[in-house]
């Protein structure tokens, strides 16, 4: 259901555009004033604003202003009367979506939404291209020594991992060798599970795809972290969604992707809270689109920073790579899907996974020098 905000001085107006913006399936919030619309605007951040241009204090022109200010990518429909030509010329000129007089025929309205829809789409499409650009820029080097680090890096690690183990059986009867030993066999796992992140990220670890019920893997996640959750005063809730098709992923990255995830969770919940995780198959979404949302009652994360979780070597911890929110959005653009992060810094974050079999799958530069094509 797509969220729609409604500014009208007019009482009588909202309620009978609420009645049918309502039945065409928005969540429709209401305001009596531009004050109020761009108050309500900030806390809910609709994609779309429906907002007459005539209106006592705040006129539409200047909600319009703002609201582009704010966010430049939510389309703005302007209500004229049939004599304000001049304003719903300079209101196209300020980027509304699009202009309908009053009185407002449903027609007229419904094409403009469709537009405005439209336009919506076609910019999460630019800015998720435009995103995974951005980060393939930073990650060029990486794609540059890529083919070298399998060689020149993972097979030293095995080595020396083979040897600390031989090392530390035989230096059992010897408490601080073996203590020594064992620190060298944590260290080159933790280096190799690095390596392998990188090659996962730059292409070279093939997916390898078997149908599965989501529902399924999640409660197998979840299962493996149920002491854990416990321990930390963490409860959980499930709402699986029925009748979701099984879907063709590879079961072990796609898992990886939830762990992180779940840790991710657990991490910010130090005091204990509440773990949430939907499913839900969208039939109405084209093509159709299995979500998954997990979220948590946590720290939250800060605004200047929730744009930044995706970047490579990004991190809040003290500890890892900054690799593991990176590799598992990679996981799931593999996947024909997106992943996005909502968050308030006290109220706790949300991870949405869409999955979308038929989706076509965004582009990303696997190597310098490699074009994308859309």
């Amino acid at each position: 259901m797509s969220k729609l905000l409604l500014i009208d001085d007019e009482e009588p107006v909202r309620k009978v555009l609420g009645l049918y913006l309502r039945s065409k399936g928005y969540e429709v919030i209401t305001a009596a004033d531009g004050k109020e619309g761009i108050e309500l605007f900030q806390q809910e951040s609709p994609p779309i604003v429906l907002t007459d241009v005539k209106m006592p204090g705040m006129d539409g022109i200047e909600v319009l202003k703002r609201i582009k200010q704010i966010s430049p990518e939510t389309e703005v429909i302007v209500i004229t009367g049939h004599g304000d030509m001049d304003l719903s010329i300079k209101a196209l000129q300020l980027d509304a979506s699009d202009f309908i007089t009053k009185p407002v025929a449903n027609e007229a309205l419904s094409v403009a939404l469709k537009r405005a829809e439209e336009r919506t789409e076609t910019g999460r499409v630019l800015k998720a291209s435009h995103e995974y650009l951005r980060q393939a820029e930073k990650l060029i080097a990486i794609g540059e020594i890529s083919d070298k680090v399998a060689h020149e890096i993972r097979n030293p690690l095995m080595v020396i991992g083979g040897f600390a183990k031989r090392l530390r059986k035989k230096a059992s009867l010897r408490l601080g060798e073996e203590k020594y030993a064992g620190i060298i066999a944590n260290e080159v796992t933790r280096l190799e599970s690095f390596m392998n992140d990188i090659l996962l990220y730059s292409g070279q670890i093939p997916l390898e795809r078997k149908e599965l019920n989501i529902n399924k893997l999640i409660s197998e996640v979840l299962l493996l972290f149920d002491k854990e959750l416990t321990q930390r005063g963490i409860s959980v809730s499930t709402s699986f969604g029925e009748s979701i098709p099984l879907i063709r992923v590879d079961r072990k990255k796609l898992g990886e992707v939830f762990i992180n995830i779940i840790i991710n969770a657990m991490h910010s919940m130090e005091k204990g809270g509440n773990l949430t995780v939907q499913t839900e198959y969208i039939k109405e979404k084209i093509p159709n689109t299995t979500r998954i949302a997990i979220s948590d009652t946590g720290k939250g994360i800060a605004s200047d920073l929730l744009d930044k979780v995706f970047d490579p070597f990004f991190t809040t911890k003290t500890v890892g790579s900054g690799l593991g929110l990176t590799v598992a959005r990679e996981i799931i653009r593999r996947h024909n899907g997106t992943m996005a992060v909502q968050s308030k810094i006290g109220k706790g974050t949300t991870v949405i996974v869409e999955l979308c079999p038929e989706c076509r799958v965004l582009p990303h530069v696997e190597k310098a020098g490699t074009s994308v094509k859309l």
